[in-house]
């Protein structure tokens, strides 16, 4: 008999190096599944996973077919974690028993699995950005540790793209937001991601794909679209827009197709007339952005006016559309000077950024996709990590003290002078990005010009 031989191939540095930090962000994340965010404060306590607890439970008595039985209405993209969570609790817990550590824990595993799925989407997109940035990667190839792994057999676009994958999901807020709160931001940020990515690879079918199904998850990823649409009509013209909207009505009749068609489109209508409501005495909520120390000390409205010029009065709620308007306009100038990866990841991670500081009813967690889109550039430019990592400190200050595992803390620190503080640092970090942006603009500009024939004499 012949022998037959199995060659076994080593895994790769860069594959040992991601299963490594895959375990260190597990091993962060698992001793916090015992506790609670909090948003309401003692006598009564309140967690969202408590109302996501009783919306399991909806679910697993009633499915999916009928909507109806959820209270109070929310988006529906994520009911399918929470009948997939019902289904396997009552396997555990035939009475269906609330408040139990084992309920708690089935809840906080999908939003930690998208956590873990972000680490291999951002390192690939940061070896994407290495190709682009060239003079950035021979820069951090000449840092100490990242010469020495090189030396080593790491390249040094692994090494760049596992450290910008580190500084995301080892973010304290990241953690909390998953881990202790079990909310889903990491699941529409793994879209969103992926949908950048793939537009950004020539498949805009495919992105907007991933981009519907984000949105119906949750509403926050339509900040940005100007960003995908202008970057599909330059890059692909009308042909890629045709293919962008195809790719996103079948991401939505693969999210939503079950659900409509077993009767539950009026109710899904009647959640997202809701949603894109303004509420007048909500400016913002809970998050530490350019209106809530108004909100605070005097009770700003969203129809109270800021000022009055003649006989045209601006009101809070317009001056916010402006202000987002204004910020989407230099985005979108930025983005059409650099129609690349680069400059896609730069324009979302504004368009977040100003969703968050600008617009009537913004919650505090809006800002979290800004981190996934900015690690790859802040990584290659260290210069970006002065901004990134103080903006990181302020946004965990902000979730944790928006739902603290304590109750008793629950509104305290939020509400105090460090909130104010906070507030300020944010936009003055935004003032910072919008000023490179239009510097860069601004250059590109001047360059141009620069390079035009002069006309002859006389012409």
């Amino acid at each position: 008999m012949r022998r037959m031989s199995i060659a076994i191939r080593r895994p790769s540095l860069s594959a040992l190096g991601l299963g490594a930090l895959i375990g260190l962000a597990l091993a962060a994340r698992l001793p916090l599944f015992p506790q609670v965010a909090y948003m309401a404060p003692n006598p009564t306590p309140l967690s969202d996973s408590a109302v996501w607890e009783v919306w399991s439970r909806a679910l697993w008595q009633h499915g999916l077919d009928d909507l109806s039985a959820i209270e109070p209405r929310t988006y529906v993209g994520y009911h399918y974690v929470f009948w997939a969570v019902g289904q396997v609790y009552a396997l555990m817990s035939p009475g269906f028993e609330l408040g139990t550590d084992r309920l708690l824990y089935l809840l906080k595993i999908p939003p930690v699995i998208f956590d873990l799925l972000l680490i291999p989407l951002i390192f690939a997109a940061t070896r994407r950005v290495c190709g682009l940035l060239p003079d950035c990667e021979t820069s951090a190839r000449e840092l100490r540790p990242v010469a020495w792994l090189e030396e080593r057999g790491l390249a040094a676009r692994d090494t760049l793209g596992l450290s910008a994958a580190a500084v995301f999901v080892l973010s304290p807020a990241v953690i909390y937001d998953s881990a202790v709160w079990a909310q889903s931001e990491s699941v529409i940020t793994f879209f969103m991601l992926g949908a950048v990515l793939l537009l950004a690879a020539g498949r805009p079918g495919a992105a907007w794909a991933l981009w519907s199904v984000a949105f119906i998850v949750k509403p926050q990823p339509v900040v940005i679209v100007p960003a995908l649409a202008a970057f599909t009509l330059w890059r692909f013209g009308w042909t890629g827009v045709a293919r962008g909207a195809a790719g996103a009505l079948a991401g939505a009749a693969g999210a939503l197709g079950y659900i409509v068609m077993t009767g539950n489109g009026p109710y899904v209508l009647d959640v997202y007339r809701e949603l894109f409501q303004t509420y007048d005495t909500q400016i913002s909520v809970n998050a530490w952005n350019v209106w809530w120390p108004w909100q605070q000390e005097s009770g700003l409205r969203a129809s109270d006016v800021l000022f009055s010029v003649g006989p045209v009065s601006a009101s809070v709620e317009a001056v916010s559309f402006a202000l987002l308007v204004a910020t989407t306009v230099i985005t979108l100038a930025y983005l059409h000077t650099r129609r690349d990866l680069v400059g896609l990841l730069a324009a979302c991670a504004m368009l977040v950024f100003a969703f968050y500081l600008f617009p009537m009813s913004t919650h505090e967690r809006y800002l979290y996709p800004l981190f996934a889109f900015a690690a790859p550039l802040a990584v290659l430019a260290p210069r970006w990590l002065l901004l990134y990592l103080p903006l990181a400190a302020s946004f965990f200050l902000n979730v944790y003290f928006a739902s603290p595992t304590d109750p008793d803390m629950s509104k305290a620190w939020l509400n105090s002078d460090l909130g104010y503080a906070m507030a300020g640092l944010n936009l003055a970090i935004f003032a910072v990005a919008c000023g490179a942006m239009l510097s860069q603009v601004f250059q590109l500009r001047l360059r141009r010009l620069s390079y035009e024939p002069t006309a002859p004499a006389g012409a």
